[in-house]
């Protein structure tokens, strides 16, 4: 699900806020910007993205993963 979306100004927003709450960000800007022109907020991720965001959310729990040893 799409929960928040920007460009430029916005989108540096967005991540300020996420850095503010310990949010991990990962910048993936061909992902990003896919995402961006595909999706509305709070509609659900297109199947084609899955696995550009499947890999993403991975590589956040393996950094998580390695806070926690």
């Amino acid at each position: 699900m799409v929960v928040a979306k920007g460009m430029d100004h916005v989108a540096l927003k967005i991540v300020e806020v996420a850095e503010e709450h310990d949010i991990v960000t990962v910048e993936n800007k061909p992902l990003a910007r896919g995402l961006y022109d595909a999706v509305d907020i709070n509609q659900e991720i297109p199947e084609q993205f899955y696995q550009a965001v499947a890999e993403v959310i991975a590589f956040v729990y393996s950094l998580k993963q390695k806070e926690l040893n």
